[in-house]
C-alpha cells in the first residue's frame, strides 16, 4: 500500500505566500508531499485487548467505556474502528489468535503491556 503524507514543511510554504512569492509556495507545497509504502495487515476478525481488572479498573471503567466509544481508528487510522469496553461477570475468551505480554519476549506485539494504563494515566496526569 502507499499513503501519501505531507513532511511538515507547512511553514515554507507559508514564509513564500506571505512574501507574495506564490509560485515558490506552490513549487514547495509540490515537494512537501512524500509517497511511503507501508506493509498490509489483513485481519480477520474483531481484535480483542484484555486485562485483569483491578479494583481501580472497576471503578474507572464508566470512564474507559466513554473512551472506547470514542475511537474510530487505530494506528495510521486508514480503515474504520469501532470499540467497545465490557466487565463481564464471567470471561469467555474471544476467537482466534491471542497475544499475551511476557517479560522478555522476542516479538514485538501491539498489545498493551502490564501498567499501561498506569503509565498513560501518569502522562496524562502529568501534561495537566
Amino acid at each position: 500500500m502507499t499513503a501519501v503524507v505531507a513532511n511538515n514543511d507547512g511553514d515554507r510554504v507559508l514564509a513564500h505566500a506571505a512574501r507574495g512569492r506564490l509560485e515558490a509556495a506552490r513549487a514547495q507545497a509540490l515537494r512537501s508531499v512524500t509517497s511511503r509504502s507501508r506493509g498490509v495487515r489483513h485481519l480477520e476478525g474483531p481484535v480483542a485487548y484484555d486485562w485483569a481488572a483491578r479494583p481501580e479498573t472497576a471503578r474507572r471503567f464508566p470512564a474507559i467505556a466513554r473512551l472506547a466509544r470514542g475511537v474510530t481508528a487505530l494506528g495510521h487510522g486508514i480503515d474504520l474502528a469501532v470499540a467497545r469496553a465490557s466487565m463481564p461477570a464471567r470471561v469467555h475468551p474471544a476467537p482466534g489468535v491471542r497475544y499475551r505480554p511476557v517479560a522478555g519476549g522476542r516479538r514485538r506485539l501491539e498489545v498493551p503491556w502490564p501498567g499501561a494504563f498506569d503509565a498513560l494515566e501518569a502522562r496524562w496526569l502529568d501534561a495537566r
